[in-house]
């Protein structure tokens, strides 16, 4: 039997919540980092017991197309990446001023107004990496805007503290 309605991966939205700075705009690719779970094993007897540590989160990367009228979006990105550390002041920001929730919604195929499948959340998430740019007379690629996100955690439900603290 064929599956009617798969789910595409090009079908998201991207919303980075209580950055006003920062308009909606279009990613071209995001990867959600991995959760690892630490395994700790103890020693009973002759016998190894394994038990949970700490969890490890993976940083989420963003990839946008830079287009005529991104560099306001991208001007607001280094500004929020230079509030956690600024290099010309060498001041490091408070986590509460530069940490933010970043919302990923997978959307559905249907005819109308797209509804969310699948809602995550990268909460404590804040700017780690900015790429450079790479420039090149002999190339017609699209020029890429970069960014991995550090994340204190990732999560399907939001929660009400983090709605207080992050946003």
């Amino acid at each position: 039997m064929a599956i009617l309605n798969p789910r595409k991966k090009f079908n998201f939205r991207v919303t980075i919540l209580a950055k006003p700075d920062i308009a909606a705009f279009s990613v071209q690719q995001i990867t959600l980092g991995e959760s690892a779970i630490e395994v700790v094993e103890h020693g009973f007897g002759n016998t190894v017991i394994k038990t949970a540590g700490m969890i490890k989160p993976g940083n989420i990367t963003m990839d946008q197309i830079m287009s005529a009228d991104s560099p306001a979006m991208s001007s607001a990105m280094w500004a929020w990446h230079w509030l956690v550390q600024n290099p010309s002041t060498q001041i490091g920001g408070d986590p509460f001023e530069y940490k933010r929730t970043i919302k990923v919604e997978e959307l559905g195929n249907g005819l109308g107004a797209p509804t969310a499948l699948n809602i995550w959340y990268a909460i404590g998430a804040w700017p780690a990496t900015m790429n450079g740019r790479e420039f090149d007379r002999m190339s017609s690629d699209n020029l890429v805007q970069s960014i991995e996100f550090s994340v204190d955690y990732l999560t399907q439900d939001l929660p009400q503290e983090s709605i207080l603290l992050y946003s």
